[in-house]
């Protein structure tokens, strides 16, 4: 099941306006604290702001961790946006992800170029392939622990009682996708987002989904940030770039 928590920022919200959706990542919940620092972006802009947990994350939805993975993250994103679209009468969005979040986003901006206004990519997931090289380059230990042993133990620095095992058919579902093919179909303003000591999503994972885009997307790389975003700085220099980013997109909270 999806949760639709209550500090889902509804401003001046109207069927007329487009929904910005935001889609946590892998063992992610919809609370964390790059989630709502976009949110925020968008809420102080007058957009209605939907964060979800995906079926099988950390958050409120109760599904399994093990369970998780690229295809299920497709999935949860198409059944929110059906939802948005047959429940609420909202066919415009601006689709905002986090990890595997964000290739889901890509995915689906990808197929339906038309309804999405606006997409931003924080580490984005989007080639399981790229993903399982940078492991096997910059975590091989890591790696090595991971094939044997099929399960590997995440805990939130954050909040250590959200914890779990992912499965390594996770990075087997991720390989049979290449997301940026998809990329050149995007006819939005793009906003990639990634950190520099990043090896899940690499700089260079993000320049090569940077030019797989048409002139319409740019990339910010912040200093001393990992995948998550963990460290207060983050958030602040996170904020700052979706803030310019909006500012010049000309995209607004009125069709």
């Amino acid at each position: 099941m999806f949760h639709r928590g209550s500090e889902v920022r509804q401003a001046n919200a109207e069927l007329s306006q487009p929904l910005v959706i935001l889609a946590h990542g892998l063992a992610g919940y919809k609370e964390e604290g790059m989630l709502q620092c976009v949110a925020d972006c968008f809420g102080q802009h007058g957009f209605p702001v939907l964060c979800y947990d995906a079926r099988h994350g950390l958050g409120e939805s109760g599904g399994n961790l093990q369970k998780a993975c690229f295809t299920e993250f497709i999935y949860d994103l198409n059944a929110v946006l059906t939802w948005a679209k047959t429940e609420q009468g909202i066919h415009k969005f601006i689709l905002a992800g986090h990890s595997l979040g964000a290739g889901a986003c890509l995915h689906y901006a990808g197929a339906h170029a038309d309804e999405v206004l606006g997409l931003i990519m924080l580490s984005a997931v989007y080639n399981g392939q790229l993903l399982k090289e940078s492991y096997l380059k910059n975590k091989p230990a890591f790696m090595a622990q991971w094939e044997k042993e099929k399960l590997i133990y995440r805990e939130r620095p954050d909040c250590p009682s959200k914890n779990g095992y992912i499965s390594i058919n996770h990075l087997a579902d991720a390989c049979r996708y290449h997301e940026e093919e998809n990329a050149k179909n995007v006819t939005a303003p793009v906003l990639i987002v990634c950190g520099d000591h990043d090896v899940s999503s690499t700089i260079e994972i993000n320049k090569k989904l940077k030019d797989s885009f048409r002139e319409n997307a740019s990339l910010a790389i912040l200093n001393n940030c990992g995948h998550t975003y963990s460290k207060p700085e983050n958030l602040v220099d996170l904020k700052e770039t979706v803030e310019t980013w909006l500012n010049k997109s000309g995209i607004v909270a009125f069709e």
